[in-house]
């Protein structure tokens, strides 16, 4: 699970696979980023550049056991059909501006 980029520290990003998820940098990570991508990465920010956004995300990993230690009396949930949220708020709000950055 990692941490929210934004100031606010607003969700979580937790990362799944049937199979090892391999280890990489910052620098390795952002150099696999589309421009497109990259420029919707750093959209709100906090970081200017895509390699300091995953260097942020990365710093705060928190480990599965560490996250299941932290809310013992928390239930066990299961997702058989995971819907990528954000993709989901961006659909839907496509071409509407609703936030007015300061």
């Amino acid at each position: 699970m990692f941490p929210s980029v934004e100031e606010e520290g607003w969700g979580e990003h937790f990362l799944a696979s049937k199979g090892p998820i391999n280890r990489r940098t910052a620098a390795e990570l952002s150099a696999r980023v589309p421009p497109a991508a990259a420029r919707d990465m750093l959209e709100w920010g906090p970081a200017t550049t895509v390699e300091a956004q995953f260097h942020r995300m990365l710093e705060g990993e928190m480990a599965l056991r560490e996250l299941i230690h932290s809310a013992r009396s928390a239930p066990v949930l299961t997702d058989d059909h995971p819907v990528n949220e954000y993709y989901f708020v961006r659909h839907l709000l496509h071409g509407r501006q609703y936030f007015v950055m300061p």
